[in-house]
């Protein structure tokens, strides 16, 4: 399987203080039409899911690890950037009740080389200051800052589809309490 990971802040639309214990629901990656138009997500159990849930810490961050198939990254390739939806949900308490208003949040996510061939040994080590590795990194840390990636295609031995990996970011704000 191939990893996917979009990470990402949830913050108060009014006050801008990040929401703790809001939930960050993956409802769907984009395919092709050909293929259904969505991606077949997966758990880190390896199991299919439509819906891949994670919480935000106290201060309001996240990391949602999702799988994908590599059988699909022709699909991936093809959409360029295949968009994502994340359903957020914050608690809101009113007396006894908690409530899940739902916030809906849209963002594309960039095919690039997974760093778990870096750690595998089948690419370049990210730490050396002339590898293609260190290429990868920098262009990561770019998706933080809100700078589109390129799509990369980086073969230094055999192609192999489990290169791949898709990396998303998202600043997600959300209505008040």
């Amino acid at each position: 399987m191939n990893q996917g990971l979009i990470v990402g802040r949830v913050r108060d639309e009014i006050t801008g203080h990040p929401v703790a214990e809001a939930i960050v629901g993956l409802n769907h990656v984009q395919s092709t039409p050909e293929a259904g138009g969505r991606l077949h997500l997966y758990n880190n159990r390896g199991a299919p899911s439509q819906n891949i849930n994670v919480e935000t810490d106290s201060g309001g961050t996240f990391d949602l690890w999702f799988f994908w198939d590599p059988i699909n990254l022709g699909q991936v390739m093809e959409v360029g950037t295949p968009a994502y939806q994340l359903n957020v949900m914050r608690p809101v308490r009113e007396g006894s009740l908690i409530q899940y208003p739902v916030t809906r949040y849209r963002g594309v996510l960039v095919a690039v080389v997974s760093l778990r061939a870096v750690a595998d040994g089948r690419l370049p080590d990210v730490r050396s200051p002339t590898s293609v590795g260190s290429t990868i990194a920098r262009t990561a840390m770019q998706l933080g800052r809100g700078v589109r990636i390129p799509n990369m295609f980086l073969s230094p031995g055999r192609p192999s589809p489990e290169y791949y990996a898709l990396l998303g970011a998202a600043e997600i704000e959300v209505g008040g309490e």
